[in-house]
């Protein structure tokens, strides 16, 4: 999750959408992908009760990048 690394990609292959599969969130990735216009969706997002917790712990350093709903 190199932000350099992660402009490099966005760059070259210019996605029109950002399929995410499961939930490790990588805060550079999202970030860039919102500042670009570029829609994420995320597939097989399955959370545990103790991890949304945790996530939730930790809103401040996700957000505006992730919701939980």
């Amino acid at each position: 999750d190199l932000r350099f690394a992660v402009r490099r990609y966005i760059t070259a292959f210019q996605p029109d959408i950002f399929i995410q599969v499961e939930t490790d969130f990588w805060p550079n990735w999202l970030a860039l992908l919102q500042k670009q216009g570029i829609a994420t969706m995320l597939v097989n997002g399955r959370i545990s009760e103790k991890s949304f917790a945790a996530y939730q712990r930790f809103a401040f350093f996700f957000s505006p990048h992730v919701l939980f709903v």
